[in-house]
């Protein structure tokens, strides 16, 4: 056994430590290979907002944001979507998406520290089931000779088209209600 010392270097402690020379070695491998492989970033891709509710007969978008925080540059080479229904299928068709915006902007080259923000549109059909969906989003690309996927997904709520609230209704009418009066004042003063 060996003893090793160090300076731990958050409190200027001297720490002690008895240990076998292969387990050392053994740890300071494994130290170094998990600091490259974090030290390694890469691509990032998301979708915001992570949650939301949708009516019937509506249409949402969605911001795709791909962030490359590696050295490396990327060869984008696609993407590819799907919603899951409540019933967690994916051949529904009352909610759908559209990527148009986002793919038609998409850069083909992804160099280090590039940032890329393109709207995704779903959309609800007035008949579409209540519930929860999920709305999974990937782009693929080339990084070398490996291909790569980033993926994001998104929480989405169907729900019923609203009905005004009272308040609103209240606020409306007194609105029409100001508008008639301020007519009839009008047409008063140009018969007197």
């Amino acid at each position: 056994m060996k003893a090793l010392k160090t300076l731990c270097p958050m409190k200027g402690l001297q720490i002690e430590m008895k240990c076998h020379p292969l387990a050392v070695s053994s740890f300071i491998s494994l130290f170094a290979l998990a600091s490259l492989s974090s030290a390694e970033a890469q691509m990032t891709f998301s979708l915001s907002p992570t949650v939301t509710q949708i009516a019937r007969g509506q249409q949402f978008e969605f911001t795709g944001t791909l962030f490359n925080n590696s050295n490396n540059s990327y060869l984008l080479t696609g993407s590819s979507g799907l919603i899951k229904d409540p019933d967690n299928s994916t051949n529904g068709s009352s909610v759908t998406y559209n990527d148009d915006d986002f793919v038609s902007n998409f850069p083909s080259v992804f160099s280090p520290n590039d940032q890329y923000d393109g709207k995704l549109l779903v959309n609800v059909a007035s008949d579409a089931p209540l519930g929860d969906y999920v709305f999974i989003y990937s782009v693929m690309g080339q990084k070398g000779d490996t291909s790569v996927s980033f993926t994001s997904n998104a929480r989405l709520t169907v729900i019923a088209a609203g009905v005004p609230s009272p308040e609103a209704s209240l606020i409306m009418l007194c609105g029409m209600g100001g508008v008639i009066a301020l007519r009839r004042r009008r047409k008063n003063a140009h018969k007197n």
